[in-house]
């Protein structure tokens, strides 16, 4: 049980930590694929240090759903993470596993489609 809980524990801190390389890299490949300089493969670390020190801005009219999307995002994107095997022969959340829960929990983060003016 407690060795389960420490693969699961692991596995977040890798995902966490590999996601913003991964970006990066794809970033910088596909700048490099353009012919142009593009952005170094550290930029999302610093991105997110810029992001994760500025204070938040809710407008007066908001609703507890303003609030509450950033945090349903980032729980449902590290719940489908949590589906693929990583560090172990199997997935932390084998009880939920299936190419249905992992497109359905991305499914949540999706973002719709803006109307044209």
């Amino acid at each position: 049980m407690i060795a389960n809980v420490f693969a699961v524990l692991v596995q977040v801190a890798i995902l966490l930590m590999v996601a913003p390389l991964v970006t990066g890299f794809g970033r910088t490949l596909k700048a490099r694929l353009q012919t142009r300089c593009g952005a170094g493969v550290l930029q999302p670390y610093r991105d997110l240090h810029k992001l994760l020190r500025k204070g938040m801005v809710v407008p007066d009219t908001a609703s507890w759903i303003f609030s509450a999307t950033p945090y349903v995002l980032f729980a449902t994107t590290l719940l489908a993470g949590l589906l693929v095997p990583l560090i172990s022969a199997s997935a932390p959340l084998t009880v939920f596993g299936g190419v249905l829960a992992g497109r359905s929990l991305l499914a949540l983060a999706r973002r719709l489609p803006r109307r044209r003016r």
